[in-house]
């Protein structure tokens, strides 16, 4: 049921936290979220049921029918063989031109913002100038491109040219490798493709494109009035590639419009020959004439802003390149629009409530983008489709407060249509105003997860403090700092229209400092995951007689991992400059077009981000070493070496169950059988550092310390050997067990029936993804000793009889339609495996049982 905090004490007055709807106290929790799911029109409840949602789970999108598309790579592929020979930066606008102007045009049913990057609204762009190692993940995945054989040929193609091919060079294998390990720093730029932009918004809707195109022609035309001076000086040698950049943006831009008009084409021919709804056709004729108008000219009302605002981010996003994030100051940015079209009504008037249902259907235009992201990516953001966060709140650039009726209506908009993204960051400061503080909390209150809160002073103070260390001495001004938002995660940036965050190769990476501290303690080798020397050589520990030296040794494992990391991020953005330019973002930024310089190259304001990751743990680690093994001597470093070499997978290292098969022929000497099993499990338990689990007796008993006794099973058979395997069973998966005494009618599809509602009731509690073990027949406890003994079998390994292996299969893919997906957290792959083990049965009893087994599985057996 929806759940209230109990009222506190504050300051002598008691505050209680009433639910905003009593109805919700008679709501299960897990319907409360789409309960309080409000979309404000039908066309916004419309448009959420349709959604083409690109969440992911485990690497794996949840959805079915999402792929990637072929028609990018298709395109790319024939600019970049047609302009051969031309300046990088020239074929870059080329390409970008090429596939605007014959990439597919969606319409879908009732947007107001249009617009999409693939060929298919359920489909992702791929981009295979990036990282080969991205394109082969998916051509090898149920997500490729088709037809493959063509998919394959491009990926081949395009392999020698990818910003990943021009990168590794600078690196040598050993580098390659450490910097290609998932665990110790963020992949490189390079390697998955990853970029993050931060858009110069203000400059497309506050000029207009054909501005900006007029603006790099009189550049072009002051440039070459130079170059012809007389007397020559050799300097001007610059001028050649500025003029490229001019001329490249130029390209961009004028591809941008008519991508933009052949929107408005596309409207304007649906409204006319083929819409019969009058209401919708007057919408696509005014969508038509947005799109005519827009980017070309400047925005005037909040429906050109929006949709110029949609238009710019594709391409910067998703069709130049691919990049990350949804960074901007909304509300500051479309405030002027929302005045216009909502207060003053000078152009598109329209209500607040119009205007709340324009911010619903952008934040379900963001859930419908999907980003043809790596597989590193792809597991790291589970239930996202990508990173999309957008900034609101605090203060103007004159300081004053920026809440704004346009503020609340999107903070509205998010309560109302309740979609994960995008994500909202509302920046704090005393002077905001109450009423748009009420609406953040209420959000926050409704389980939302957003609006993260940050502190608007502290961070515009560090704006001004990095900018400090400008390249060109133009950094941050006192006012511009005040406009900054969040450029991706937690790092501020500037949003304006220079100055901004043009490249995520700017600045560090994320570092796993915990892993790092892992193999410190093994001098640099990592034996829990990949099984080599990863780090330099700093020492064996053991040898350590300081705490001292186990820290400098750790210093240097840091050292060697963040110089790696920021070397990537360096050389990306070299090469991203040389052979990865954006014309387009270059185009729309003041600092670029002043300068005639790619945005791949241009920094004004630092944005010297780092992220290091699991902190806490390296450092309570640490603590803990210095205390235990270095101060009061209570453990010896050998014995934390040992621990952690047999570390095991889970807390619940589960009650021991252990399976003999006692061949007839074989004496037992020396003492009994099971006392000598149980020493051994008493003696693993305790020295292997596992945790102790058995209580006796079972009610309010108390812990044997050690684990035993052990449960065993013993078959006799034929021979002179003794096999003993031991298979560890956590309480999570055993509690999820089921017997069910089935009627003989039931037959295949009631043991299909059974088996799935046992896994679906279990939900995510024994730490999914499950193998599932099945026995059927004998009865009531034969079938659950057949059950846990299906186990055992090697994970995938189909059963003897083609009927039951037929049944496995059945179950399995049945289990995996459920949803759950690894940890409870939504996906296809539930269960790793079902395995069925029969037996014979009463004719009037039909017995079937269900012993689910965590991910981990662990088994081993050994014949003496």
């Amino acid at each position: 049921m929806a759940l209230a905090h109990e009222p506190i004490e504050y300051k002598g007055k008691l505050v209680e936290f009433p639910v905003e709807n009593p109805a919700e106290k008679d709501i299960p929790l897990e319907e409360i979220h789409q309960h309080l799911a409000r979309p404000s029109t039908p066309r916004t409840r419309r448009l959420k049921e349709n959604c083409r949602w690109k969440h992911t789970a485990a690497g794996e999108f949840v959805d079915e029918g999402v792929k990637a598309g072929i028609e990018r790579m298709r395109l790319i592929t024939e600019a970049h063989k047609k302009s051969v020979g031309k300046p990088y930066v020239i074929r870059r606008a080329l390409g970008l031109d090429h596939i605007l102007r014959n990439c597919t045009v969606l319409l879908m049913a009732d947007e107001l913002i249009v617009g999409y990057h693939a060929e298919n609204p359920k489909w992702i762009p791929m981009f295979p100038e990036l990282s080969y190692m991205q394109i082969q993940d998916y051509l090898q995945s149920k997500y490729a491109p088709e037809p493959a054989d063509e998919a394959r040929e491009i990926a081949d193609y395009w392999k020698p040219y990818t910003l990943q091919a021009a990168c590794e060079p600078y690196f040598t294998k050993e580098e390659l490798k450490e910097a290609y390990h998932p665990a110790l720093i963020e992949a490189p730029n390079f390697a998955n493709g990853f970029n993050s932009i931060v858009p110069p918004y203000e400059t497309v809707l506050e000029d207009g494109l054909l501005q900006r195109i007029a603006l790099a022609e009189q550049h072009i035309k002051a440039a070459r009035e130079k170059l012809a001076d007389l007397p020559w000086n050799a300097d001007r040698l610059e001028l050649t590639d500025k003029i490229d950049n001019w001329q490249a943006m130029i390209i961009a831009d004028k591809a941008v419009i008519a991508w933009a008009r052949r929107h408005a084409r596309l409207c304007r021919i649906v409204a006319e020959h083929f819409e019969t709804d009058p209401q919708r056709k007057e919408e696509l004729l005014m969508i038509a004439d947005i799109c005519q108008r827009v980017p070309a000219e400047p925005s005037r009302g909040l429906r050109d802003a929006m949709q110029a605002k949609w238009f710019t981010y594709l391409i910067c996003h998703a069709i130049e390149r691919y990049a990350s994030g949804y960074a901007q100051l909304e509300d500051k940015l479309l405030w002027p629009y929302y005045k216009a079209s909502v207060i003053d009504k000078t152009f598109q008037p329209m209500t607040h409530a119009d205007a709340v249902e324009l911010f619903e259907c952008e934040r379900l235009k963001v859930s419908n983008h999907g980003a043809g992201k790596s597989r590193q990516y792809r597991e790291i953001f589970p239930g996202a489709n990508d990173l999309f966060i957008l900034s609101i709140g605090g203060l103007n650039r004159y300081g004053e407060d920026n809440c704004t009726d346009c503020t609340d209506a999107i903070l509205e908009a998010a309560r109302n249509v309740r979609t994960a993204e995008p994500s909202i960051v509302f920046r704090w400061h005393p002077k905001c105003r109450l009423k748009t503080k009420r609406l953040v909390f209420e959000c926050i209150r409704d389980g939302l997860g957003f609006p993260s809160i940050k502190h608007h002073a502290i961070n515009a103070a560090q704006m001004l403090w990095l900018g400090r260390f400008s390249k060109n001495n133009n950094g941050a001004t006192p006012e511009e700092a005040q406009e900054w938002a969040n450029v991706l995660c937690m790092s501020p940036g500037l949003v304006g229209r220079r100055k901004t965050q043009k490249t995520r190769s700017e600045g560090g990476s994320s570092l796993f400092t915990e892993k790092i501290l892992e193999i410190t303690l093994f001098d640099g080798y990592d034996w829990s995951y990949a099984n080599d020397q990863y780090g330099p050589h700093t020492g064996d520990p053991r040898d350590f007689k300081t705490f001292e030296e186990l820290w400098e040794a750790y210093r240097k494992q840091i050292q060697h991992f963040i110089s790696l990391a920021i070397r990537a991020k360096d050389i990306s953005r070299k090469m991203e400059g040389r052979l990865l330019q954006m014309p387009f973002v270059s185009s729309i930024d003041d600092g670029c077009m002043e300068y005639g310089l790619d945005a791949m190259v241009l920094s004004e304001q630092p944005n010297p981000w780092q992220n290091p990751q699991c902190n806490i743990v390296a450092l309570n680690s640490l603590v803990a070493i210095k205390k235990l093994i270095y101060d009061e001597k209570k453990y010896t470093m050998d014995q934390l070496i040992a621990a952690t070499e047999e570390v095991p997978i889970c807390q619940d290292t589960g009650v021991a169950v252990i399976f003999l098969e006692l061949g007839q022929d074989v004496r037992i000497e020396g003492g009994y059988l099971y006392d000598a099993i149980n020493a051994g499990v008493a003696r693993g338990y305790t020295g292997g550092y596992l945790r102790k689990s058995m209580v006796y007796p079972p009610v309010d008993g108390k812990n044997s310390g050690d684990n035993t006794p052990a449960i065993i099973h013993t078959r006799i058979v034929p021979g002179e050997h003794l096999t003993i395997t031991i298979a560890p069973k956590g309480g999570g998966s055993e509690n999820m067990s089921a017997v069910g005494m089935l009627t003989p009618a039931a037959g295949y599809e009631g043991v299909k029936k059974f088996v799935v509602e046992a896994v679906k009731k279990a939900g995510p509690n024994p730490c999914p993804p499950i193998v599932v073990g099945v026995g059927i027949g004998g009865n009531f406890e034969k079938c659950a000793l057949l059950a846990k003994e299906s186990l055992l079998r090697p994970l995938g390994q189909p059963h003897p009889r083609e009927e039951i292996a037929a049944l496995e299969k059945e179950i399995l893919e049945a289990i995996n339609c459920l949803g759950i997906g690894p940890q409870g957290f939504g996906g296809r792959v539930t269960a790793l495996a079902v395995h069925i083990e029969i037996f014979a049965r009463h004719i009037a009893s039909f017995p079937v049982a269900v012993n689910i087994q965590c991910h981990a599985a662990r088994h081993k057996s050994v014949t003496l």
